[in-house]
């Protein structure tokens, strides 16, 4: 007897754009990306349905999720903004995407019956994105600096921010990381619970605020010369415990102009 709910279509989306890539697994060779650079896939269902279970598998991707609200996207997504995973990261080689539907909440309840699809990426088969040429320098990269640099104020000014996070953090220093604020755009955030390799600070690495476009407008008590230290975590490899990356980067603030960075270091423990 045929159930009178589960899974029974698979549709590629361009999560650059959040649009729909219907005719991916049609054509030769699939899928077909197009110009899009990062790809998720959602499942389409029938019936009355709660949560949907995805997977992946393949060379580059081993992905497993339960999404409770619609759309069924195997990578994620916030409010249809959808999250994914860079077609330039696929290994030549055979990729399993599955699904299961389920009447309650959480992957609970009755489950319908297994829904699959195969694909193999071909040697080559991914596009190579143009590079984007650097913008044409300014006539002076860096202003002349004052006569006498303004300095940061008396007993120094610091704040650490836990992007993509609603709650407040104290490492073992026994340093604040504050919610996320001061961002304009970027609506949408990532988590993950998996530890991170190379830190004891998982937490500040373990979420995430991501978009085409956004920034972070931070307010400092006056001019003068403030270190930005980025940390990042590769949180969405296929390695068995994402690694983190520390990027710091000098400015140099007069008044309320940011003249540029004066010096540029990167470190990272990955390879």
């Amino acid at each position: 007897m045929a159930q009178s709910f589960g899974v029974d279509e698979f549709i590629v989306v361009d999560a650059d754009s959040n649009e729909d890539l219907p005719d991916a697994f049609d054509c030769t060779p699939n899928p077909c990306f197009g110009t899009a650079t990062s790809f998720n896939i959602r499942a389409i269902t029938f019936g009355t349905v709660e949560s949907v279970r995805m997977e992946i598998d393949g060379p580059s991707i081993e992905e497993s999720r339960v999404e409770n609200i619609t759309p069924w996207a195997l990578f994620g997504d916030s409010d249809g903004d959808y999250m994914g995973f860079f077609v330039d990261d696929l290994l030549e080689g055979a990729y399993t995407v599955r699904a299961q539907a389920f009447t309650e909440d959480g992957g609970n309840g009755e489950a319908s019956e297994m829904f699959s699809l195969s694909f193999s990426v071909a040697s080559g088969q991914t596009p190579t994105p143009a590079p984007t040429p650097f913008p044409t320098p300014f006539p002076t990269p860096f202003p002349t600096p004052a006569p006498a640099p303004p300095t940061v104020p008396s007993g120094g000014f610091s704040l650490r921010i836990n992007a993509g996070s609603s709650a407040t953090y104290l490492d073992p220093s026994q340093n604040t990381w504050v919610a996320d604020e001061y961002f304009s755009s970027g609506t949408s955030t990532y988590s993950t619970g998996d530890p991170i390799d190379g830190t004891v600070l998982d937490t500040i690495y373990q979420s995430e605020r991501y978009g085409t476009t956004f920034s972070y407008s931070i307010p400092v008590p006056s001019s003068g010369t403030y270190d930005v230290s980025l940390h990042l975590a590769g949180t969405r490899s296929k390695e068995s415990r994402p690694c983190h990356y520390l990027l710091s980067i000098v400015y140099l603030v007069s008044g309320s102009r940011l003249f540029g960075f004066c010096t540029c270091m990167y470190t990272h423990t990955m390879f």
